[in-house]
């Protein structure tokens, strides 16, 4: 708000200035800011989950525990996001987010937090993604 009044206020070359109206703007439009009530969080945006994300998470994890556990892939997939994608709400339902809502930053910790749980509660290692690239060199 004050990078727009100080803004306004040193317009001296605009007319409305020399005619008095950017003061009045200026308060007016500060009168209003201060009424408004922000009911959102801030976020940093980040770009939705990569392709390449996306083919590892199909192509090695879901494929390796699909595998051992002897489900398909889409029941697998679902037994994941319910673990591991499940919002609780006081006074709601449960949640369970889809994976194509996660940026590039929550895609990583999804897999990370599966890596972990499959090899300390399953004994079952998912290779990491630099960990196959390492392979086909």
């Amino acid at each position: 708000m004050r990078i727009y009044k100080k803004y306004i206020d040193n317009c001296v070359e605009c007319p409305l200035y020399s005619w008095g109206w950017c003061s009045e703007l200026s308060k007016k439009i500060s009168h209003a800011l201060a009424k408004v009530q922000v009911d959102r969080e801030c976020r940093l945006e980040r770009e939705k989950r990569s392709k390449p994300q996306n083919n590892y998470y199909w192509g090695v994890v879901i494929d390796i525990l699909s595998k051992e556990w002897g489900y398909t892939k889409d029941e697998t997939h679902d037994l994941l996001k319910v673990q591991f994608l499940t919002e609780k709400n006081p006074g709601k339902p449960d949640r369970i987010r889809s994976t194509t809502s996660l940026d590039t930053k929550e895609a990583e910790d999804y897999y990370f937090a599966i890596r972990q749980w499959a090899i300390s509660e399953w004994g079952i290692n998912i290779p990491e993604p630099n960990e196959l690239e390492n392979e086909t060199t």
